[in-house]
């Protein structure tokens, strides 16, 4: 595989500090119904990703993308958005149906400078978004969860953050929600809630997951 294209990450540092100012974080949207799960999977300069719409009032899978495109970034951390964003507008760009909130595996304001991936395509799309990982990058958890259904506040820098929430019993992990994007955090963390099936993570973003590892494999053989 031929070396990563240099890039200017002190550029893109700034380039973050001055999208967070520009971010929305408070409920600014109007009925949702379609919800667009969404993440990645890589095989050396491929990526492959999956986009998953779902229907929030029936429950249910509407419509899945799978696309692959040439990856230019390598993974460093704190710049996922720049690897990944790309993978996402092809597959936002293939989807039909019109997506009301977008649900990205991968961090919102719990990141270093506030503008985590689910922050970044909500900015650049213009949609409410919402970030879902299953570790933290930064910042203190507010509380022990121990039960299913707990919930304790993350804070970064003295911001509240999101929340961490333990779907499930043991040894199932705690997950980490976020606004993203013109979503406030405790309706983040409601949405999150509402498409938690049997599973660890969002229904639209485990099948997202699923999508874009069906996508890989059916590409590699």
């Amino acid at each position: 595989m031929s070396a990563w294209p240099a890039h200017d990450y002190r550029a893109w540092r700034e380039e973050q500090e001055r999208m967070a100012e520009d971010l929305v974080i408070e409920d600014d949207f109007g009925t949702l119904r379609l919800a667009a799960g969404f993440d990645a999977a890589y095989s050396g300069r491929r990526g492959f990703g999956g986009l998953v719409v779902w229907d929030l009032e029936a429950a249910e899978v509407v419509e899945t993308v799978q696309v692959e495109t040439r990856v230019d970034v390598p993974y460093v951390p704190g710049f996922l958005s720049y690897r990944e964003f790309p993978i996402l507008a092809a597959a936002w760009r293939a989807a039909r149906a019109p997506v009301d909130l977008l649900m990205v595996d991968g961090a919102g304001l719990m990141h270093p400078r506030h503008l985590g991936s689910a922050c970044f395509a909500g900015l650049k799309l213009d949609v409410p978004s919402i970030g879902v990982t299953k570790n933290l990058f930064v910042g203190e958890v507010g509380g022990v969860l121990e039960k299913p259904g707990d919930v304790a506040p993350v804070r970064h820098e003295g911001r509240l953050t999101g929340y961490a929430f333990r779907p499930r019993k043991a040894p199932v992990k705690v997950i980490y929600v976020s606004p993203g994007h013109r979503v406030s955090p405790q309706t983040a963390l409601e949405l999150v809630r509402r498409t938690m099936g049997r599973h660890k993570l969002p229904d639209p973003i485990r099948l997202a997951h699923e999508a874009a590892g069906a996508a890989k494999r059916a590409a590699l053989g």
